[in-house]
């Protein structure tokens, strides 16, 4: 993706395109941003400009100079891309500093991109800190974090800070139908969910998982209304089977209730998360009052609080739909 295609931070990628024009590109850059706003795509795409050997065109970074090739068939020899599932140790930073003095063998530029970099652990942040100090002219470090408090004050010091806004429910959703070919109410639904953020709204769109756990939740959303308990004690198998996620599912709950009482206020579905259900969002509107809308609420915040502490995760999940049935169907 060439930089000026990103989306959502046009006056950041701008400054950045004269920073890089100019030759005063920083030794270290921390790009900072929610959980899902594209920080890794953005590392990548600003390491790919800084490398381009075309700077002085409009386009930086567009696949015009064979830099850019290399780039785009993942064979930079000078781009270095440290990812890790669990912390990043000491070792994976001694890597960097081994060949982080040697010139590039193309080029002008090196690029290191550290995703996640709350993840290093505290020696390797203070190892990294040496290399911050004394940085090589010919090389740039990347850093991207959601948690800027697990950086060391003198990592974030030693760096050039670069935050990064969610993009809005309506940017994504325009990109979700122009670049992904998705139809506007489906868009329009995942870029709700999505808070605005790019990447997680991608996640959504390409995740089989939510959409099942979505849909169930509706379902049993449905079946919280009868009076048959029997129905409402059976779906304790698919909370257990989804215990790892059970905020999510949670907050899906929420989500639901938030929309019916919406709704109900406004008369309006320019507001509604759950748009594609609009018919049931009316059906269940004419049957649950105001207040129970907002105790309904109140019982799913509570119980994921209390989830998130030492209580028997089961009578939690029982309690929660019991009280739920129980406050729908009794005045």
């Amino acid at each position: 993706m060439a930089f000026e295609e990103i989306i959502g931070q046009e006056r950041l990628v701008d400054n950045l395109k004269k920073i890089i024009r100019s030759s005063e590109i920083s030794h270290a850059y921390l790009i900072d941003g929610l959980k899902g706003v594209g920080k890794k795509q953005f590392a990548i795409s600003l390491s790919k400009a800084i490398l381009c050997l075309n700077t002085s065109r409009e386009s930086i970074g567009s696949d015009n100079c064979t830099s850019c090739k290399k780039f785009k068939d993942n064979n930079h020899p000078e781009f270095h891309l440290i990812e890790q599932d669990g912390s990043i140790k000491i070792e994976e930073i001694r890597e960097i500093q081994k060949n982080i003095h040697i010139k590039p063998y193309e080029g002008n530029k090196k690029v290191y991109v550290i995703l996640n970099g709350d993840k290093m652990t505290v020696q390797a942040q203070n190892a990294l800190l040496k290399t911050l100090e004394e940085p090589p002219g010919h090389s740039t470090i990347i850093i991207t974090t959601n948690n800027l408090k697990a950086l060391l004050p003198t990592i974030i010091s030693r760096c050039q800070l670069l935050k990064l806004r969610p993009q809005g429910v309506e940017r994504v959703a325009n990109y979700l139908v122009e670049k992904l070919g998705i139809n506007q109410e489906e868009a329009r639904v995942t870029a709700t969910f999505s808070n605005g953020l790019i990447e997680t709204a991608k996640n959504i769109y390409y995740s089989e998982e939510f959409k099942r756990r979505r849909f169930k939740v509706i379902d049993i959303a449905e079946k919280l209304l009868s009076t048959n308990t029997m129905n409402i004690l059976n779906e304790i198998e698919f909370f257990n089977a989804e215990k790892d996620d059970i905020e999510e599912i949670i907050d899906l709950f929420i989500y639901w209730y938030r929309d019916i009482l919406i709704y109900k206020e406004t008369q309006e579905d320019s507001l509604i998360i759950n748009y594609d259900q609009y018919i049931k969002i009316q059906n269940q509107n004419k049957i649950i009052e105001f207040a129970k809308l907002r105790k309904a609420i109140m019982i799913l915040e509570e119980k994921k609080q209390q989830i998130r502490g030492n209580v028997n995760y089961l009578l939690a999940i029982e309690s929660m739909l019991l009280n739920l049935q129980d406050l729908f169907n009794n005045n």
